[in-house]
């Protein structure tokens, strides 16, 4: 454990089922509460006797983990508290076994001391140097937002929230049609997005619940989808907060209440369109619409033209222009002729790629001439619940969201990488899902 007198962080070593992993995490309020843990070595490796320090600007954690054959003395530093960390560095030598590591730290560097050797070749002291400011000139630090499930990483995400937030969006896990306009208004209004099964209020869901104490917790789908005893059980575990059903009799109709209510006495000049026949566009412009401070409407993207409920749902909130999320296959030509003969040529987008990481790429490379917050976020484009939860975060953050393949992460995405500036990459889902930046 160490302080800088604002900030506290633990390091432990913890089994996973395989190998023993060195996780950390931090408080800022004297220890009442914690952020959720980060797991700083890699899997396969065992690791332990893991070591902190900080000088007040970086935060450093040393450990020992098997290489196979030998303990060898690795190395993470982190400049933003713990939130994210640069990849472990290996100090000591392979061939002989190092032990009892340890930390000092001075303006402008800081040194890892051990013992190298064993009782047969005798002990060796050995230190190492490194800037007390690492160098991220060889690409972004890379971390990841994760817990146990879906579940869990969302509430993993929210912990990024401070509490006493005006909102909570509280959308299913277990679908997603319902819940795709909820990221851009949770954004909009300063909050985070967690999900919940359809019957039982997760007991970590209902703990996040209470520390983030919003004043209204919206619930973004009817009885059928998140039932009434999940409501009061929210009810139950926020006392003094609204809880309120954004819900229609479909996913369409939903989109639009969740769109009127959530930007209700704004001036709202723009809105994104997707289909609410699947999820990666709508996702993919969610963080784009958090930014921008615009909802995400849903739309039967087979249709021959616009539905007069959303021509009605433009019209009382001033919408003047619209993007398109995704190519003619998923909105028709149609309804971008009626977008065009109301907004004007000009006013109108379209958004698309070859497929769902294209488009992606597409959507967030015109919305997005830098990162705000200096991060990407990535999640799976195979499945929702991760990129919903992180959506709401990307957005209110001013940070593209990219929806990519499982097991890498295509040129034209790094490419956005680059482009934006961005100095860190946040992975939204654990290792089973994965994802992960090669």
């Amino acid at each position: 454990m160490d302080t800088d007198g604002t900030t506290i962080t633990v390091a432990w070593q913890r089994e996973d089922g395989a190998a023993s992993r060195i996780q950390t995490s931090s408080s800022t309020d004297g220890g009442d509460t914690w952020s959720t843990p980060v797991t700083i070595s890699r899997s396969g490796q065992d690791a332990g006797s893991p070591v902190v320090f900080t000088d007040g600007t970086i935060l450093t954690l040393a450990w020992t983990r098997l290489d196979g054959s030998n303990l060898r003395v690795q190395s993470s530093s982190s400049l933003d508290n713990g939130a994210t960390w640069l990849s472990p560095v290996t100090h000591s030598r392979a061939g002989l076994p190092a032990r009892n590591a340890h930390i000092v730290g001075y303006e402008g560097a800081a040194s890892i001391g051990w013992a190298l050797g064993d009782d047969n070749t005798g002990f060796t002291t050995q230190v190492s140097s490194f800037p007390a400011t690492p160098s991220s000139s060889t690409g972004p630090v890379v971390s990841r937002l994760a817990g146990s499930d879906r579940y869990e990483t969302a509430v993993a995400i929210a912990s990024r929230f401070g509490s006493k937030v005006g909102v909570v969006y509280l959308a299913t896990g277990s679908n997603y049609p319902d819940a795709l306009s909820a990221a851009a208004a949770a954004a909009h209004q300063g909050g985070p997005l967690l999900l919940t099964p359809p019957t039982s209020l997760p007991r970590a869901v209902r703990d996040e619940l209470q520390r983030l104490d919003p004043e209204l917790v919206v619930i973004v789908v009817g009885t059928s989808v998140v039932s009434s005893a999940v409501k009061s059980q929210v009810e139950a575990a926020l006392p003094g907060a609204t809880v309120r059903r954004d819900a229609g009799a479909d996913r369409y109709e939903t989109s639009r209440i969740i769109a009127q209510r959530g930007f209700t006495g704004d001036d709202i000049s723009g809105a994104y369109v997707a289909t609410g026949a699947n999820f990666p566009d709508a996702l993919s412009a969610s963080a784009a619409a958090g930014k921008q401070g615009v909802p995400v409407v849903l739309v039967d993207g087979s249709a021959s033209g616009l539905d007069s409920a959303t021509r009605a749902l433009f019209t009382r909130l001033g919408t003047t222009r619209a993007t398109i999320a995704g190519g003619t296959a998923v909105v028709s030509v149609g309804i971008q002729q009626d977008l065009v003969r109301r907004f004007g040529a000009t006013n109108v987008d379209r958004r698309a790629g070859s497929d769902r990481y294209a488009t992606s790429v597409a959507i967030n490379g015109a919305a997005f001439e830098s990162a705000t917050s200096g991060t990407v976020y990535l999640a799976t484009g195979q499945g929702f619940a991760d990129a919903l939860a992180g959506a709401a975060l990307a957005g209110i953050n001013g940070a593209p969201l990219l929806v990519v393949p499982r097991n890498c992460v295509p040129g034209d995405a790094l490419s956005v990488v680059d482009e934006v500036k961005a100095a860190r990459v946040t992975l939204l889902g654990g290792t089973a899902v994965p994802v992960s930046y090669t």
